[in-house]
């Protein structure tokens, strides 16, 4: 591709620019066998179907699941492993498995690795920015669970997604 010349002294440059057409692939990595409903209706079978992911997690995973139209899950990505105490995330990392499985709406499922359920401020603050962007790009986001010890909170149904 020509984006044009131009002289300097007596010497004429021109300037060429190559550019990588790609092409991007959701791939299925493994089949995971879950105990779950065909149809997500609730926060307790959501809980139900990821407890199993959690159990003995000595670390923040984050979990982005994918639904279709009718609520069935497209796909399930582990979207984030932090430490101890923390998982630092962008928005983008966790719109990224939602938009590739042309997802409708998404849920995403945090452990405390402590087992308390309690919301951090920073919980908040990455449900308050992932609502907005999902709102930006018409894909609905339903709910933030946080997996404690054999125990969840819902920031939905506590009202902090309103």
């Amino acid at each position: 591709m020509k984006l044009g010349s131009y002289k300097k002294g007596e010497q004429m440059y021109k300037e060429e620019l190559s550019l990588n057409f790609v092409s991007i692939k959701l791939v299925k990595e493994e089949t995971l066998a879950i105990n779950r409903p065909k149809v997500l209706g609730s926060p307790k079978d959501v809980y139900k179907a990821l407890k199993g992911i959690y159990e003995g997690a000595d670390r923040e995973k984050l979990i982005v699941m994918s639904l279709d139209s009718k609520n069935n899950v497209n796909s399930i990505n582990l979207c984030h492993v932090g430490t101890v105490n923390s998982s630092v995330i962008h928005i983008r990392e966790i719109l990224k498995p939602v938009i590739l499985s042309n997802g409708v709406s998404f849920i995403v499922a945090h452990n405390h690795p402590s087992g308390d359920t309690d919301p951090s401020k920073e919980d908040l603050a990455v449900t308050k920015r992932l609502k907005q962007a999902a709102d930006i790009f018409g894909i609905r986001f339903l709910d933030h669970l946080i997996i404690g010890d054999d125990s969840f909170l819902s920031l939905n149904d506590k009202g902090y997604m309103r």
